[in-house]
């Protein structure tokens, strides 16, 4: 059988969420969240927070999830204009 990585992790987090029923997320790193959790928290109208932690040096990676959260925070100020981007 092939998981994906945090397979685990996101089953626990959908569960959390359906029980739950949070009106915000807030989410630190949040690179392990699969889109398909990122996806029920905009389904839910649950407002989605990520503070990545290790910008610039991450950006790359950062920036394929960016666009599903609702805020993002970030600890370097020249990765604002990537993320506006």
């Amino acid at each position: 059988m092939n998981h994906a990585p945090h397979d685990s992790l996101n089953k626990r987090f959908q569960q959390c969420i359906h029980d739950l029923k949070p009106d915000l997320v807030l989410v630190i790193f949040g690179f392990d969240l699969s889109f398909e959790s990122l996806r029920l928290l905009k389904s839910q109208n649950i407002t989605s927070i990520c503070w990545w932690i290790n910008d610039p040096f991450q950006l790359k990676r950062s920036l394929q999830k960016a666009n599903q959260y609702d805020f993002l925070f970030t600890n370097a100020y020249d990765s604002v204009k990537d993320y506006r981007a």
